[in-house]
């Protein structure tokens, strides 16, 4: 069934492809029309061809060094397996102002980083550097592709390179995360121009305005394991008002929930859980903070901004009082390794239950071999 699937997917005139784009980010953007825009779209029969050569060679890897290296540190290696270089279905075009060149993506199931390197003409005349491209990245609108964006984009500047000919190259990486999982689908990366402050900060504003886009699908190579631990148990939040420094036991709820997935690879975990419908008010009135990896060897990977600065965080739940307690420096994991972004959310899905979940990525490469657990809410959760 997952073949024929994609087969259905892979066949469909990007014709289409290019007016879902179009329609789909007008209605969820409300933006208006734009002048000079054009589509160029690849012949239906280069795109099939193109789509038989991504599936033979899915699992080689391409020359992303750079960008690896840039986003995930000096052991981006392991990540090779998981990248692959698609090539664009159709692009749209405000204008000879800036261009897009797809240079590859890395992805598991619930997220994919594409990187895009944006060219902006020397005319353009960027002033100083703090001006970068809008960027954007989310699914193009199709019926089945529902809620693919829920999170939105992350968008980051990995370098920035002055040109011989006077225009300037900006290699950046996209980001999305995606409870219903991202693979099977087309995506479309668009800029709307470059933007930046002026030199003291206080005037943010456009330099080159318009809307360029690319379409593409995806094509790597899924390393994402999959656990169904069906473990039950309390998870521990803090009310969303309560002021850090002054937390108390008074501001900590708890749940009763049943763990049903667990999703992990060297880029993301994401924990999946359900509860009752009693509950509610939990999940829209308390944040669940702790959040860790342990390790074989006892140290924990945690969340870096638990990590950085003299005033840690409160992260880890105390049962005899259920107030929350720093981590030491000897419990913190040494390998540069920690949970870099992240986002959740819950809804009611089917019958008297809440489904809740947590998609978290990592600055560095994950070596999963290597994690016993993951706690979060206080609750500890097997993943070997």
């Amino acid at each position: 069934m997952k073949n024929v699937f994609a087969d259905a997917v892979t066949a469909i005139d990007d014709r289409f492809i290019a007016e879902a784009a179009e329609a789909g980010m007008e209605i969820r953007r409300g933006r208006s029309h734009i002048s000079r825009r054009k589509w160029t779209v690849v012949p239906i029969a280069a795109a099939l061809f193109a789509m038989a050569m991504f599936v033979v060679n899915a699992a080689a890897p391409v020359d992303l060094g750079f960008y690896l290296a840039a986003a995930f540190g000096d052991s981006y290696e392991m990540l090779d397996e998981m990248t692959s270089m698609p090539e664009p279905v159709a692009y749209r075009s405000s204008g000879e102002e800036i261009k897009l060149e797809m240079k590859g993506l890395v992805g598991d199931c619930q997220v994919v980083n594409v990187f895009v390197d944006v060219t902006v003409a020397a005319e353009c005349g960027i002033p100083g550097e703090k001006y970068r491209p809008v960027m954007d990245l989310s699914d193009t609108g199709l019926p089945w592709e529902t809620n693919l964006a829920a999170y939105g984009t992350s968008a980051r500047v990995l370098g920035k390179t002055q040109n011989g000919d006077g225009s300037t190259t900006y290699a950046c990486m996209l980001s999305l995360h995606a409870e219903d999982g991202v693979m099977a689908s087309k995506y479309v990366v668009t800029c709307e121009g470059i933007a930046g402050w002026d030199t003291d900060y206080t005037d943010y504003h456009t330099m080159v305005e318009g809307k360029w886009t690319m379409a593409f699908s995806l094509n790597y190579n899924d390393l994402t394991e999959v656990l169904y631990p069906g473990i039950e148990g309390v998870m521990y939040g803090t009310y969303w008002g309560a002021v850090s420094e002054e937390r108390t036991a008074e501001d900590v709820d708890a749940i009763e929930v049943t763990v049903d997935e667990v999703r992990f690879s060297p880029l993301s975990i994401g924990i999946y859980f359900s509860a009752d419908l009693k509950y509610r008010d939990f999940f829209s009135e308390y944040m669940i903070e702790d959040i860790y990896l342990t390790k074989e060897d006892g140290t924990v990977i945690t969340r870096r901004d638990y990590i950085v600065g003299p005033d840690k965080m409160l992260i880890r739940l105390k049962e005899e009082d259920q107030t929350w307690a720093e981590l030491s420096e000897d419990e913190i994991a040494d390998n540069h390794i920690e949970l870099a972004g992240g986002g959740g959310g819950y809804n009611l899905r089917e019958g008297e239950q809440y489904h809740g979940h947590h998609i978290f990525t990592f600055s560095a490469p994950l070596p999963v071999d290597e994690i016993e657990s993951v706690t979060i809410g206080g609750l500890t959760i097997p993943l070997n």
